[in-house]
Formats: C-alpha cells, structure tokens, sequence
C-alpha cells in the first residue's frame, strides 16, 4: 500500500469520492482491510485489551485479536496561541501506560485504533478537529520494541494480509457498506422519519430525502442501530465543521430552508 502524504497539523481535507484519501478500507479481489477505531478505556473494562510485546491488541465482537496502538484524541496541543507537537502514539505498555494504570483512572480519552491515521481534537484551539493526522510514536515506545515504527502510518504498513483483511466487508466507493441504503431506509422508517435532533418529519413523501442517516461516530462500517440517527438535512449539516463544509452550497439544503424555517 502506497504511502500517502498527510495534510498539515490545522487544516481541513474536503471530502473526497475515493476510498484511497477517506482512508476507509481497501478493496482489493473483493475482500477489504478493516479499519477499527474504539473508546481505549471502555474496552479495557470490558477485558478486550491485551497488552503484548509486538503491540496493543483489541478483540472485536467477531472475537478476533487485532494488533493496533492508542493514543491520546483530546487534549490541549495548542495553547497561548502556539501550535504544539502532535500526540504520540503508545504500541506497548510503556512508562506512560503503566503510570495511566497504576493511578486507576484515564487522565485523558484514549482511543485504541489500528489506522495509519486519525483525527484529533485540540482543546486549545476551541476543540477544533484535525482530521487524518499521522501521529509519531511514543518514545518510550521505541525503546522497547526491537523493530519499532516511527509513526502510524509505517505501523499500518507493516500489518500483515492475515491482520488487515476481513472477508464479509464491501464498500463502495463513497465508504459505505454495499447494503447501506436499505440500512438508511430501514431506520429512518424506524423512527418515522423523525429529525431526533429538531423533531421535523417531512410534510410529503416526495420530502423524505431531505432527512438523512448519520453514523454517530463517523465511521461508516458501524451500522449498528445504536451508532445511527435519523436528521433532517440542516441538522447533519450542523453535526460539527467537517459536515458543514460538506454541506456549504448544498442546494438541496437550500430548498430545505425555503420550505421548512430553520431551527433556532
């Protein structure tokens, strides 16, 4: 897989109509590589992190050992206007691990991810998000591991076919599952075509595209009813920056707005 060149630390990437710069799975001879982003300290709760010399290993809900790493998504990076280091990634149970560990309590959000990117969340900068950032990793990290790898990018790359590929996953080319649609259609007739932000329903059947399917945690693959909401067009575009950039100039939500007042 070629190396891709990350986007600087503060800026935005528009969102793009191939699988390659949304860094979603791959397709390849119709199997993909499973990309897996969760909540660290939840699943270290839950008994589903194993620490091991090699790396960080998470078991799915298909109860399968993946290898990956963790890493701080929120913290304060940017403060008194001056733009800090990127985060670090940790792919052992380091000086800095133990120490989150001995104290029984996470300091900070940690998020287990075997990606060659992430997103971050600056707290220093009014909780801006900067998308696909390569992160560096932890030099106590590196002390401890023989064949170590300087960033999440070089650790995605030296996953092997048997740790990246799953067998059940197609995508198309926009990221989403091949079923999508029929998943969208099901839920949103689910709750009736409610906004479960603003509570508008369409006034005719014709209306009905204007209200969406959104994934709760921007990962496209996690259909899971609990990770989807249903949104009228104005209220995902107000999900956050990245949505209202999608939506800017949005004609659809032009016509939205003529027909339907704007929330307050």
């Amino acid at each position: 897989m070629s190396a891709k060149k990350p986007p600087s630390f503060g800026t935005f990437e528009k969102s793009n109509q191939t699988l390659d710069k949304r860094h979603y799975p791959k397709v390849e001879g119709g199997s993909g590589f499973k990309v897996i982003k969760v909540d660290f300290e939840k699943a270290s709760k839950d008994d589903k992190i194993d620490f091991r010399e090699d790396g960080i290993y998470y078991t799915d809900e298909e109860g399968i050992k993946r290898k990956g790493y963790m890493f701080i998504k929120e913290a304060w990076y940017t403060f008194e206007g001056k733009k800090q280091k990127l985060p670090k990634f940790h792919l052992v149970e380091c000086e800095t691990i133990k120490d989150f560990i001995k104290n029984g309590r996470f300091k900070y959000r940690f998020e287990w991810s075997n990606s060659n990117v992430n997103d971050i969340i600056d707290k220093g900068d009014n909780h801006k998000k900067h998308p696909d950032q390569v992160l560096p990793l932890c030099t106590y990290c590196s002390k401890q591991i023989a064949d170590s790898v300087p960033t999440t990018e070089a650790f995605f790359e030296s996953l092997n076919e048997t740790e990246r590929q799953t067998t059940d996953i197609e995508v198309d080319l926009f990221g989403y599952t091949k079923d999508w649609e029929a998943i969208s259609r099901k839920y949103k007739e689910g709750v009736n075509y409610t906004c479960e932000t603003c509570q508008r329903q369409p006034k005719s059947d014709m209306d009905s595209r204007y209200w969406h399917t959104h994934h709760k945690d921007s990962d496209k693959l996690n259909n899971e009813a609990s990770n989807l909401a249903c949104l009228c067009i104005e209220c995902h575009s107000k999900v956050d920056e990245s949505h209202g950039d999608n939506f800017k100039g949005s004609a659809s939500l032009v016509a939205f707005l003529k027909k339907y007042k704007p929330t307050p």
